[in-house]
């Protein structure tokens, strides 16, 4: 409802329902029927990463943005962004935006330090900006043009697209203005608590940014490997933190790409000492240091019982 009730009206929306089990294929269908800017495509399941790319390749505008299907937009969302690619002749314009987690608003101004390619994919790497296609403009053009990564799976896929997309830009502008609302949801795709599917996601990651670092130009090989091997690790460490066992059953997962090295000041005493030596593939103390928070966290819940 907020994407129809733009100010700015030349528009159409693509609906791709990847394989829905419940009623939002039909609920797609009563859309287009209301509205002729509707279009619906069903496909069986593929992932988020194949159905973008289905939305790519049919879109008919010189523009596109993607917008999540639990977020909304203000009504001046899409005459903000065009008027800034039209007016600034831009290959991508980046929005600002309000972050909504329990229905509270938090502004995100998501500024690169500078407006030049390789800064604003470090910054996509570094955490400074978000990397999500959801709050950016694209030019149709550009991301048909058979140049741009969309990667197999869909665990970070809008990293991938967004940093291989950047490599064939010469403009770009940012929009200060925040007219999108993400909504962050502890259920949703990439906050899943199940160890295998914490496990399986690093995995796809890691395959998705590997993906990535070999198309990008060997001068911007050079200058990336370092953040890319520190946001896969990053990922590697939040998954390690939650499910210690894991380095156990899936090794090489932990290894891949760059070896897993322990940030020790986050750790102290006897735990840096721990991740020292496991850092040097010495396991056995690590073991029992599993071992010693298991039996921690089984007295506690005795105690509470």
């Amino acid at each position: 409802d907020s994407i129809l009730n733009q100010s700015f009206q030349d528009f159409e929306v693509l609906l791709i329902d990847d394989g829905s089990n419940d009623k939002s294929g039909s609920i797609c269908d009563e859309y287009a029927a209301k509205d002729n800017r509707v279009r619906v495509f069903h496909q069986e399941n593929r992932g988020s990463a194949l159905a973008r790319q289905m939305g790519f390749e049919q879109a008919k505008g010189k523009y596109i943005v993607a917008i999540d299907s639990d977020d909304w937009v203000d009504e001046t969302y899409l005459k903000d962004m065009f008027n800034i690619m039209e007016n600034e002749n831009c290959d991508i314009v980046m929005s600002a935006f309000w972050f909504n987690q329990d229905n509270n608003d938090i502004y995100r101004e998501n500024q690169p330090l500078c407006d030049d390619v390789i800064t604003w994919q470090k910054n996509f790497l570094d955490h400074r900006c978000h990397a999500g296609l959801w709050n950016k403009m694209f030019r149709k053009d550009i991301l048909i043009s058979g140049k741009v990564i969309v990667p197999k799976y869909s665990y970070y896929e809008d990293m991938v697209i967004s940093i291989s997309y950047l490599e064939q830009c010469k403009k770009l502008c940012h929009n200060l203005r925040a007219s999108y609302h993400y909504r962050y949801t502890d259920t949703s795709l990439t906050n899943s608590a199940d160890e295998e599917k914490r496990v399986t996601r690093l995995d796809e990651m890691i395959d998705n940014m590997t993906q990535l670092y070999h198309s990008l130009s060997k001068s911007t090989q050079s200058i990336l490997k370092g953040y890319i091997a520190t946001r896969i690790n990053d990922l590697k460490w939040e998954t390690l933190i939650g499910y210690p066992n894991s380095y156990f059953m899936h090794k090489d997962t932990y290894q891949r790409f760059s070896p897993l090295k322990f940030p020790y000041r986050r750790v102290t005493g006897l735990t840096t000492f721990c991740y020292f030596l496991l850092s040097h593939g010495i396991t056995l103390p690590y073991k029992y240091m599993i071992k010693y928070k298991e039996h921690q966290h089984i007295n506690r819940l005795c105690k509470n019982s």
